[in-house]
This record gives structure tokens, sequence and C-alpha cells, in this order.
């Protein structure tokens, strides 16, 4: 199992549905019945029932959908991940440097 979600979080960027498992960190990148399904992992048959729902409600689906892309994008993005990543090195950097080490 994925902890993170990547392939979760790359699959609502597509804006395809997903239903998921309510385990692990997937519960702060999906919010249920709105840019996901949380099925309980616990009870297998709740995700075809699920599954089930969205089908038959394509118009639900596809809001779902357009919510879920839509969170990813503002969310996780090449910009975003890349000023997380340099404030980390500026700040290990700036550790180092007062602990009198080479960075």
């Amino acid at each position: 199992a994925e902890p993170v979600g990547v392939t979760i979080m790359e699959a609502m960027a597509m804006g395809v549905p997903v239903v998921v498992a309510a385990e692990g960190g997937v519960r702060e990148l999906v919010e249920d019945r709105v840019t996901g399904i949380l099925a309980n992992a616990h009870a297998p048959w709740t995700f075809a029932t699920e599954i089930a729902h969205l089908l038959d409600r394509p118009e639900t689906t596809i809001e779902l959908s357009l919510r879920a892309r839509d969170h990813v994008s503002r969310r996780f993005n090449s910009a975003r991940s890349a000023a997380a990543l340099l404030h980390l090195i500026e700040e290990t950097t700036l550790r180092a440097a007062g602990a009198g080490r080479a960075p």
C-alpha cells in the first residue's frame, strides 16, 4: 500500500474518479464525496457499492472528477514542490552553518 497515494493523486489529476480505502495518508488526499469516495477497507463490498453508485450517477461522477483534478492541481504542482524543497535545503544549510559544520 502507498502511504502517500501517488497513484491515486495521478488518477485524480487525470480526472479519473477514485474509490479508495479510507486508510493512512489517503484520507488527507481524498475528501470523502468531494474529491473522491472513501470506502471501508475492512468491508470490500463497499467498493463495489460505491463504484455502482458512480456508474448510476454520471453527473455526480463528473463533478467529483472535476473537483479532484482541481484539488490536485492546486495543492500538488511542480512549482509548489520545488519551493518546498528549496525551503528545506535553506533550513538545513542555515542549521549546519549555525552549528559550525559544512552543509
